[in-house]
């Protein structure tokens, strides 16, 4: 039987305008949320045509979405250089969100003794999309042989060991989601990272940590601790980076050890001040 086409008028009700509304609002906003996360401590100025490559945004609605951008001061715009790069208003956010993030206040000293102990790159990171983002980073004082890399920079969650390690204490649900954006990603390489993810898992559940050598980088070793205290939603991970001539196996083993038990103190420490 073949449906009949309503007599109503073809207009929306005043619910189903504001739906519809709501719908185009998110979306915009999701494309200018993409455009601000385009940029990185690595890639500063940006143009139109950059911007709409690294989002899969159209360069027109990158034009027009930046010149929205503009208006409300989170980017700003060279005419000298052609390029925009984050304006006052996004990095207002971004101290604001940092000065309000207990981890980062309680895990700071406790990166930086790593750092100076082992003379290594240490982070507290989080996970953005398929990428581990650092939320703080602490280098040695001790040595100019660590990672140039700072708050904001994003690694691959896959084939590093703090990407590991956030992946190891993501619901088995969503891991397996994300296992498909991950595939997609990395396409043939996949076949080859899945199975590292799938130890690292391993070692987490045995000793509390994981490690990853020639990972992101192929001179590059790291280790890493998850972090999920109570009441905090998101998984974090602590971790500990640097060459891998610097790096050996058997430090990575050590400092393994001393980030679990830091891991449980920065916790137990979470914990409390989510219970005062």
């Amino acid at each position: 039987m073949t449906e009949q086409p309503s007599n109503t008028s073809p207009q929306t009700t005043g619910e189903q305008a504001q739906v519809s509304t709501d719908r185009a609002f998110v979306v915009a906003l999701g494309k200018g949320l993409r455009i601000l996360e385009a940029f990185t401590p690595e890639s500063i100025w940006l143009g139109n045509a950059e911007i709409a490559e690294r989002t899969g945004i159209p360069k027109p609605t990158v034009s027009r979405f930046s010149k929205a951008l503009i208006a409300s001061g989170h980017l700003y715009y060279s005419p000298d250089r052609r390029q925009y790069r984050l304006g006052v208003g996004a990095l207002t956010l971004g101290y604001a969100g940092r000065a309000g993030n207990s981890v980062t206040d309680v895990v700071r000293g406790y990166l930086q003794r790593l750092a100076d102990d082992f003379n290594v790159h240490a982070a507290l990171v989080g996970r953005d999309k398929t990428n581990a983002i650092h939320l703080e980073v602490c280098h040695s004082t001790n040595t100019l042989m660590t990672l140039q890399l700072e708050i904001g920079s994003r690694i691959p969650l896959a084939g590093t060991a703090s990407g590991h390690a956030l992946l190891a204490r993501v619901p088995e649900q969503e891991r397996k989601f994300l296992y498909g954006y991950l595939a997609r990603r990395h396409g043939k390489l996949w076949d080859k990272l899945e199975p590292l993810v799938a130890k690292s898992i391993d070692e987490i559940a045995k000793s509390g940590f994981t490690s990853s050598t020639h990972g992101w980088q192929s001179d590059i070793n790291g280790v890493s601790v998850p972090i999920v205290a109570e009441g905090e939603s998101p998984v974090l991970a602590i971790c500990c980076g640097g060459p891998s001539r610097h790096l050996t196996p058997k430090k990575m083993a050590i400092i393994g050890e001393r980030l679990v038990k830091d891991a449980a103190k920065i916790m137990e420490a979470l914990s409390k001040r989510t219970s005062d």
